[in-house]
Order: C-alpha cells, then sequence, then structure tokens
C-alpha cells in the first residue's frame, strides 16, 4: 500500500513541477511582449493552486522584479506609455508583492510618482503634437 501512495504523490509532484515550469515559461513570454499585467495574472493563477511552491513564488519574485527593471529602462528611454504601463502593473500588485516578498525594490510611493512622471511627459509631448497640428500623434 505505501507503494502505491508513494507513486501517486511523486505524479502530483511531477505535475505540479511542470505546471510551475510552463507558468514560469509563459510569464517569460508576457514579460517580453510587453505584456505585464499578463506576466503577473498567470503567476497569480498558479500560486492559487500552489500556495506553498517556493520555487512558484521565487519565479515570481523575478517576474516582479523584471518588470521593475523593464519600466525603469522604459522610463529612461522617455517611452514613457510602456514605462507607466509597467509601473501600473506593479502599483496595482503592490500590496500582494508586500505580502509575499516582504521588502520589495520599490514602494508605493515611488510608483505613484513615476506614473505621474510618465503622464506629465505624455500630456507635454501630446500637446506639443496638438500645437503642431497632428492630431493623431497628440491622441
Amino acid at each position: 500500500m505505501p507503494q502505491k501512495n508513494a507513486g501517486i504523490d511523486k505524479t502530483l509532484v511531477n505535475n505540479a513541477r511542470m505546471e510551475v515550469d510552463r507558468t514560469r515559461m509563459k510569464s517569460e513570454q508576457y514579460v517580453v511582449q510587453g505584456d505585464y499585467k499578463s506576466a503577473v495574472d498567470v503567476y497569480a493563477d498558479a500560486c492559487r493552486k500552489y500556495p506553498n511552491d517556493e520555487a512558484l513564488f521565487t519565479n515570481y519574485g523575478k517576474t516582479i522584479g523584471d518588470i521593475h527593471r523593464a519600466a525603469g529602462e522604459a522610463f529612461s528611454r522617455e517611452d514613457f506609455a510602456s514605462s507607466g504601463r509597467a509601473y501600473y502593473v506593479l502599483l496595482k500588485n503592490n500590496s500582494y508583492c508586500q505580502e509575499l516578498f516582504r521588502e520589495p525594490s520599490f514602494d508605493k510611493g515611488f510608483l505613484h510618482a513615476r506614473l505621474e512622471d510618465c503622464s506629465s511627459h505624455l500630456a507635454q509631448r501630446a500637446l506639443a503634437e496638438y500645437r503642431k497640428g497632428n492630431l493623431a500623434e497628440a491622441i
């Protein structure tokens, strides 16, 4: 009898590991595509299913870090639309991230400030395009 239970447990563990790996790969693809919300959402779903999987939470933390890094790089390149989208996802998931990781490399105040900066820069660009008569660019 113990042999049968060991086989079932091993199968469950292997299935969970494969799903965690699929989650990581899916999330990485979303990050590369700039779809940060989906990158976080696939982890949220997996975390509900496997709340005690350390590898899952470690990879989730790396993904949050990757999104934070991408937001900062986009901000440096003055790609304020991409940067703002990334910072928005981080802000919306900030309380959950703090719960998971205890010391995120960003805080709510910083995220709000960056979103304000992105918004301000985009509004200034839109106004400049509008003044030039480039309505499509302004929008």
